[in-house]
């Protein structure tokens, strides 16, 4: 997928959460979860933090800590 798509793909998801206005919280918070999850970036809500890359990490380590 080249970048426009991705952009275009996106903003598009993004449009769909509603705005939190403070007595929608649950939908907001399903709807953030669904997109983050659909675009691979809600690695940060389902993963404890990796420890911290050393001399002797590997390849696969690595890898993990750049996400």
């Amino acid at each position: 997928m080249d970048l426009s798509n991705s952009l275009t793909t996106i903003s598009a998801n993004f449009s769909f959460v509603s705005v939190l206005n403070g007595t929608n919280f649950k939908d907001w918070k399903e709807n953030i979860l669904i997109v983050l999850g659909c675009m691979d970036l809600n690695i940060a809500l389902r993963e404890d933090q990796h420890t911290s890359l050393m001399e002797n990490s590997t390849h696969d380590d690595m890898r993990l800590y750049e996400k």
